[in-house]
C-alpha cells in the first residue's frame, strides 16, 4: 500500500476528489514519487518485512538496517558449517530489547551481584560474540500510510504533483504566457532544495 493517497494528492492539485480521470496515472505517479524519495533517503519508507543478517562486534547491541521497527519477530545465532548449512538458534525474547526509531537491539543483564565484602559488583553486560553476520533477525519496518511522518507525504505528493503537471509542459521551457497569466516552471534544483529540506531528517547515510 503507498504511504500518500490519490485522495491526497488531488486535494493538493486541486481536482474534485470524485473525480476519477487520472485514479490511474496518480497511482503511477505516487509509486513514481516515492521511489524518488526512497532513493533519496538511502532506505525503503514503506513497511515491509525483513531477514537481516548481521555481523555481531562484541558489543551489547546490533543495529538493523531499516527503521522504525514495528515488529521484532526473532533474534537468532547463526552457526555455519564447512558444506554451506546453517543453524539458527533463537534467543529467549526475555534477553533481549530493540528500539523502535533507531533499530539497536540490546541485550539484557540476566542478574545482579553483590561482593560479599567490598559492596556492589559491576556485572558486565552480555554481548553479541564477534562474528561475520552471525546472527539474524526477523522484523517488520518502515511506515503505512497511516503512520508515515507528514514531511515524508508531503514531499511524496510535491513530486507527485510535479510530474502530473510538467506532463503538458515543455521541460525546456522557463515561463510560457499565451494571453493570460503567465506559467513559471521551478527549476529542477529549487524542487530538489525543497525536497531535502522535508526529507533529510529521515536519511540514511551509508557507512
Amino acid at each position: 500500500m503507498a504511504l500518500v493517497t490519490n485522495t491526497q494528492i488531488k486535494d493538493y492539485i486541486n481536482i474534485a476528489s470524485g473525480t476519477t480521470t487520472w485514479d490511474t496515472l496518480l497511482t503511477t505517479l505516487a509509486a513514481r514519487a516515492q521511489r524518488i524519495v526512497d532513493r533519496h533517503c538511502n532506505r525503503t519508507l514503506e513497511e515491509a518485512s525483513y531477514t537481516e543478517d548481521i555481523s555481531g562486534l562484541g558489543m551489547p547491541y546490533i543495529i538493523v538496517a531499516n527503521t522504525p521497527v514495528t515488529a521484532l519477530t526473532s533474534v537468532s545465532s547463526l552457526a555455519r558449517e564447512t558444506d554451506g548449512t546453517e543453524t539458527a538458534t533463537a534467543l529467549d525474547v526475555g534477553t533481549y530489547r530493540y528500539n523502535s526509531e533507531t533499530g539497536e537491539i540490546t541485550l539484557l543483564n540476566s542478574q545482579s551481584a553483590w561482593g560479599e565484602d567490598y559492596g556492589p559488583v559491576r556485572v558486565m553486560a552480555p554481548r553479541f560474540s564477534p562474528g561475520f553476520r552471525n546472527y539474524r533477525v526477523v522484523y517488520t519496518a518502515g511506515y503505512t500510510s497511516g503512520t508515515v511522518p507528514t514531511d515524508i507525504a508531503q514531499a511524496i505528493i510535491d513530486i507527485a504533483a510535479e510530474l502530473f503537471k510538467m506532463r503538458q509542459v515543455n521541460p525546456g521551457m522557463a515561463s510560457e504566457a499565451i494571453g493570460g497569466p503567465s506559467y513559471t516552471a521551478k527549476t529542477e534544483a529549487e524542487m530538489a532544495e525543497r525536497h531535502t529540506r522535508l526529507l533529510t531528517p529521515f536519511r540514511r547515510h551509508a557507512v
